[in-house]
């Protein structure tokens, strides 16, 4: 047989083969179901996932049971994805790998982060430590306001009892020789009659002057105003001109709309709201005038004691009072003109008068006596000698005292209703009579000499309130380099705490944002004092712009430390490189 036969024989031998293999193979297999032929899209990056292909060898070889292909199987899958239509794996393994370089991005910047922070941090000090000591020095308790240097806050405001923290804030120049100053609650504006350059000089609570009234020009002194009184149904200023003899009449314009004339040496008047009357004392006639408001007309003059010098007039039953200065007596009329009582021996020369809501009381100049009337008896309740010879006097409805002027020491002294002497108060120029009360509290003085009203207030801080020395400085220098608290622990010397603390922070709007912190949280006793470890104020930034407000028991001391961080600014500003 030649090689050509050879080669045809064995070709012939493979076919057959091939053939008798794959018969074989066909008789093996089992039948397939409906499932197996439906191809389904299931699956997930699992080998053990892929199901639903219809050839079943095909599924039997990609399921890696067949060991020698799982091998290359995997290696395949993880790099091109499976069949087309099942899965693309390769996307989810693009995925992964940007996350992963975004995190390893990501960690390097905060390696950066961290080491840029820890170069400037090397810059900031380490925690400081500041300590506070207050003590309650008073009977009352006390708000107590720290820091807070750009919101014009005081440690602790004096309460309108502290008589001994008077002080003059401000003098404003009137006209010459001032004499009475009334506050017209109409308008708010307090109005000074100028005697010897007859005018009104009309200025509001903050000392600035809203107008001058000229109340004649012929000759200065010629009308010589003297008092004022309002209306408080429109705020009319009704003047007393004790030379020209009159009542002139200021309406809410501040013109001169009417000329009333009285008796002879007017020197005082006062407004009477049981009838609507105005009542104005003439000196030299023994009289009283009586004019109703409305019509400007005068109804009735009524017989006084001698030498009537004021005139007051008791709201609650629209009883008038008259003091007689030269016959020593006090003439009471009732609203319908007639004389009640002529209550004697009311000192030696008795002039002005004032009224709270239970007593009226009144100064006998010469024999330097306070004298308590009683509105209801019509009798005198108490006599209080006083030292010195008053001028002037006024009740003080906010804190109860009575302001007591004297034109002869040039000092004021302020007095309980019962007598009792509290302060005084030394003036820049001593007063002369003019004295009032407003309902904030503030009191006015006129100063006849220098031709000023005198604003008398309150110093900025209690007197009651201690506090370390070095307090104001602290202060000062966190309203320019502000501190960044850790914490602040509270040392009570007692167990008299305070409820609890607010931190006030105030808005370049001006609006204020409190955040309120109980102590009661904070509890913690030591070495038999209330001691309270307030972490709350952690991250809290004290600036001028900040407060810390709490109170503070009479008779108690609190030690505050404070625990705080300077942040320099200049080392916290990224670098510019160019």
């Amino acid at each position: 047989m030649n090689s050509k036969q050879k080669i045809g024989l064995l070709g012939a031998l493979a076919v057959v083969g091939t053939g008798y293999f794959l018969f074989k193979n066909d008789r093996d297999e089992k039948p397939t179901s409906t499932s197996d032929k439906e191809t389904k899209l299931h699956g997930d990056d699992t080998e053990s996932n892929f199901i639903g292909i219809s050839n079943a060898r095909v599924h039997q070889a990609l399921m890696a049971q067949n060991p020698n292909y799982a091998k290359a199987y995997k290696k395949d899958l993880k790099t091109w994805g499976t069949v087309s239509g099942v899965m693309d794996v390769s996307n989810d393994f693009d995925e992964a790998k940007r996350k992963k370089k975004k995190l390893k991005a990501f960690a390097k910047k905060a390696l950066e982060v961290q080491k840029n922070y820890k170069e400037k941090a090397a810059h900031l000090p380490e925690i400081s430590k500041t300590q506070i000591t207050l003590t309650n020095n008073g009977t009352s308790v006390r708000a107590i306001n720290l820091w807070g240097a750009n919101m014009g806050t005081s440690i602790s405001k004096p309460l309108p009892g502290d008589v001994q923290d008077h002080k003059v804030n401000q003098e404003v120049q009137t006209g010459i020789h001032p004499q009475n100053v009334g506050f017209n609650s109409f308008n708010g504006l307090l109005y000074v009659a100028n005697q010897l350059s007859d005018s009104i000089t009309i200025m509001d609570t903050s000392g600035a002057i809203v107008k001058t009234v000229a109340l004649g020009n012929v000759y200065p002194g010629f009308v010589s105003p003297v008092d004022i009184a309002f209306n408080p149904s429109n705020g009319e200023a009704w003047v007393v001109c004790s030379v020209e003899n009159t009542i002139k009449i200021l309406d809410a314009t501040h013109s001169i709309i009417q000329t009333i004339p009285v008796g002879n040496r007017p020197t005082s008047i006062a407004y009477n709201p049981e009838n609507s009357c105005f009542y104005v004392s003439n000196l030299l006639d023994n009289t009283l005038s009586k004019i109703e408001s409305s019509t400007y007309n005068l109804v009735a003059t009524l017989n006084t004691g001698e030498d009537p010098r004021t005139v007051s007039v008791w709201n609650q039953q629209g009883t008038v009072w008259v003091s007689n200065s030269s016959s020593d007596s006090v003439s009471v009329f009732d609203a319908a003109d007639n004389l009640l009582n002529e209550i004697n021996a009311t000192g030696d020369y008795p002039t002005e008068f004032t009224t709270n809501t239970s007593s009226l009381f009144l100064i006998a100049k010469n024999s330097n006596e306070l004298l308590e009337l009683n509105p209801q008896t019509q009798n005198i309740e108490n006599t209080y000698p006083l030292g010195f010879q008053p001028s002037g006097i006024i009740y003080n409805p906010v804190n109860g005292f009575l302001y007591v002027l004297s034109s002869q020491t040039g000092l004021t002294y302020i007095y309980s209703t019962t007598g009792t002497l509290s302060e005084t108060l030394s003036l820049n120029n001593p007063p002369n009579i003019g004295i009032a009360a407003l309902p904030s509290g503030e009191v006015f003085t006129t100063n006849t000499n220098g031709g000023k009203l005198a604003f008398i207030g309150y110093t900025e801080s209690s007197s009651d309130i201690t506090i370390n020395e070095s307090y104001p400085e602290k202060r000062a220098e966190f309203q320019f380099k502000p501190a960044l608290v850790k914490h602040a622990k509270f040392v009570f010397s007692d167990e008299n705490r305070a409820s609890g603390l607010k931190l006030i922070h105030q808005s370049p709007t001006g609006k204020q944002h409190v955040t309120p912190i109980s102590f009661n949280n904070y509890k913690s006793p030591q070495n038999y004092l209330d001691v309270a470890e307030v972490t709350a104020v952690r991250g809290d930034v004290i600036d001028g712009k900040s407060t810390w407000e709490f109170k503070i028991a009479p008779g108690q001391t609190i030690t505050i430390l404070v625990y705080y961080k300077q942040l320099q600014f200049k080392y916290l500003i990224p670098t510019i490189k160019i």
